[in-house]
């Protein structure tokens, strides 16, 4: 069935979003952390 494969493809994708969304977020969070320890007034 071509549509199963479509929807695997498609929970696939999703997936990788939502690591990149996660990765981006850790990155965010990393970076916030040593613009305070640079900054004193933040």
């Amino acid at each position: 069935w071509e549509n199963a494969d479509d929807t695997k493809q498609i929970a696939d994708g999703t997936k990788q979003i939502e690591d990149h969304t996660k990765q981006i977020e850790d990155h965010t969070k990393q970076n916030k952390r040593r613009q305070s320890s640079w900054d004193p007034n933040s």
